[in-house]
């Protein structure tokens, strides 16, 4: 059974002037969307959302009691029968919950989405690939990534570096397109 996983789709991304607002944003969000439609009426498609919440109550970002900020993106929010999960550091396994979650999924076709490339999806594979994960797939294009750092890259090059990286050693990469047209 396939399995999609969202990661941090949530307002910090999409609302600009935010800390953590990325640039060019849409074209993912609208993949992102456009994908998680799809597999919610596909049979037998498992659907997990996470959520990350900062674990300081002061934080300025991920701040459960800023839920303005801190909500997911509308359309996003876990429907029922899916799978709701939260987090306080990049990788999701650091929620006990999912990673029995995804023990029990560690064979099936697992496509992850959502932000940002550099921090959480890429920490979240990393550690399914040391679990022993080996059908992770990153959707190039329903994910992103946040240049917070300015180091004379751009988000898009920084997504692209991430994106070569996953793949070279960690993870499948797929296109949304290849996702929808495949047999499952």
């Amino acid at each position: 059974m396939p399995t999609l996983i969202l990661i941090d789709i949530q307002k910090e991304y999409t609302t600009p002037g935010r800390p953590f607002y990325i640039n060019g944003i849409q074209d993912s969000l609208a993949n992102a969307k456009k994908l998680l439609g799809f597999c919610r009426v596909q049979p037998n498609w498992s659907i997990a959302h996470v959520q990350h919440f900062r674990q300081e109550n002061d934080a300025v970002i991920f701040n459960r009691n800023m839920s303005e900020f801190s909500g997911f993106v509308e359309g996003f929010e876990p429907r029922e029968g899916e799978y709701h999960f939260e987090k306080s550091i990049y990788s999701c396994y650091c929620n006990p919950d999912f990673a029995e979650f995804m023990e029990k999924r560690k064979h099936e076709p697992t496509y992850i989405i959502g932000y940002g490339t550099t921090k959480c999806v890429l920490s979240t594979v990393i550690d399914g690939f040391h679990r022993g994960h080996r059908s992770l797939v990153v959707v190039s294009d329903a994910t992103a990534a946040k240049a917070e750092l300015a180091h004379d890259f751009t988000e898009q090059a920084l997504h692209k570096a991430m994106l070569a990286t996953i793949e070279s050693s960690y993870a499948k990469i797929q296109t949304i397109s290849e996702i929808i047209k495949s047999d499952f």
